[in-house]
């Protein structure tokens, strides 16, 4: 501002932003900073969008103006990308507080040059360790202001407080670890499809969900890259920011993107392989690999990418453009892919004689591959033939052969008993020899019969000699069986 104004007019203004991210039950933080109050209200409660809980903004305004002869005589920044730089970095070193001055035109609303400098700050610039990565891994962000106004001009000096998911150190551990991990998955000469699979199949084959923290508001580790590849557990913003890093750091460009999942607030990703956009969700698509099956989230077009509802900030012409999207479901060179085989389907059957085969699909470029199935030692056997009817003199013979192999074997029928009437050789006579005696008159040759079989001496064995050897269990005596 320039000097010899004969009045300045002082009024403290302090401004709560709380851009805070809260877990909820799917997606576990606030994905989307609400929108700053008005400079006239005195307070005012927001609930976030992402998450049961609310968060609250809050603005103080004095009424008690200060008398000031002069300014701070200090530079001051006139540019809010300039001062969303200085934010940024101060959020890549983890600084918990920034402090500078900035100049503006009183017709700016303050709360519209305080969202201006925060988006700056946390904008997609294609640097591993900016943009969503610090989007999604911050915690508050407060600024309070004071500021000198000629009525024309305001001179602000700006403090910033501003509290993270993760410390230094914890991000040079991951600094190194991203390192050790992109060298140890050897993508020199790869395309960007089997940069982005590599990275993707580690992903879904060694994080875990962290169902243990999911409900613990306090424990705000498991939302970051951190807890993603160091501990090896977290909920979908960490899978989601820890793909993120590890695109850009390979040159794939990539974003998260907030939203609905099957019903529940949920966070995935959108990547750009042959200059459009694909989306994939590393956290369900962990479920399916950990559980032996083939992605189902991988590479696909809004149309096929079912159950997820973006947020608004997501659909705008704008984000659009930016960012456009395939039509169709990404196919790979298949002679390219590493391919993801899932479980795989029976698609013949071994037996006795040969084997079986099982198929395998893969479900990113649809190439399929077979491994034979071992032959089963089970044989297939037919009822059986009686080849050597049993006497009360010798056992007889039953041979089953297997209807696939004809590999025969052959069991022992017990010899006939010496008891007359004991058909089933159980050592008495009782109602299951009258009714074995009944079915040996439909199938002779399932149930062979003594050649005295004939009780009631009528010359042939028939039902009725069944009915006399019934009556013979009752009363032996006036049915004789000799």
């Amino acid at each position: 501002m320039k000097q010899g104004m004969k009045r300045w007019i002082s009024t403290l203004l302090v401004l709560s932003l709380v851009c805070a991210f809260i877990p909820s039950a799917t997606f576990a933080v606030s994905l989307q900073p609400a929108p700053l109050v008005q400079q006239q209200t005195a307070a005012a409660v927001i609930p976030d969008t992402m998450d049961p809980d609310q968060q609250i903004y809050t603005i103080h305004l004095v009424d008690k103006p200060q008398v000031v002869l002069s300014s701070w005589n200090v530079d001051c920044l006139a540019d809010p990308e300039a001062a969303g730089l200085l934010l940024r970095q101060a959020m890549k070193e983890r600084k918990t507080n920034l402090t500078f001055y900035f100049e503006a035109s009183a017709s700016i609303l303050f709360d519209d040059l305080i969202n201006s400098i925060r988006d700056f700050a946390m904008a997609h610039t294609g640097n591993p360790t900016e943009g969503d990565y610090l989007k999604w891994q911050r915690g508050e962000i407060g600024a309070n202001a004071s500021y000198y106004t000629d009525g024309i001009t305001n001179e602000y000096k700006l403090d910033f407080t501003i509290t993270y998911y993760t410390t230094a150190q914890q991000e040079a551990q991951v600094d190194a670890a991203v390192a050790e991990l992109l060298q140890s998955l050897n993508l020199n000469g790869k395309t960007d499809y089997e940069k982005l699979c590599a990275v993707y199949d580690w992903i879904c084959s060694n994080v875990t969900y962290d169902h243990a923290n999911l409900n613990n508001s306090t424990y705000k580790m498991k939302h970051t890259a951190y807890a993603a590849l160091i501990n090896r557990t977290a909920v979908c913003q960490g899978y989601a920011v820890l793909l993120y890093r590890l695109m850009l750091e390979l040159g794939i460009d990539c974003r998260v993107v907030t939203g609905i999942g099957n019903g529940g607030d949920h966070g995935w990703n959108i990547v750009k392989l042959d200059g459009r956009y694909y989306n994939v969700d590393p956290t369900w698509d962990a479920t399916y690999k950990q559980g032996g099956a083939a992605y189902n989230f991988f590479l696909r077009s809004n149309a096929t990418f079912e159950d997820h509802t973006r947020d608004s900030d997501f659909t705008t012409t704008q984000f659009n453009t930016d960012y456009p999207m395939s039509t169709a479901d990404y196919i790979p060179p298949a002679q390219n892919c590493p391919h993801n085989w899932g479980k795989g389907e029976v698609t013949k059957r071994p037996n006795c004689k040969e084997e079986g085969v099982m198929t395998y699909t893969c479900s990113l470029c649809g190439k399929t591959r077979t491994e034979p199935i071992d032959k089963t030692n089970a044989h297939t056997w037919n009822e059986g033939e009686i080849t050597k009817q049993p006497t009360t003199e010798s056992a007889g013979q039953m041979a089953y052969t297997c209807i696939v192999c004809g590999y025969v074997i052959y069991e022992e029928i017990p010899m006939l008993s010496h008891t007359p009437g004991d058909l089933n050789n159980d050592g008495e006579v009782t109602d299951a020899d009258a009714i074995y005696l009944l079915y040996a008159t439909f199938d002779p040759q399932s149930y062979p019969l003594p050649q005295n079989a004939d009780y009631n001496s009528d010359g042939a064995v028939t039902d009725a000699d069944a009915i006399y050897l019934l009556y013979a269990t009752f009363d032996p005596e006036g049915y004789p069986l000799a």
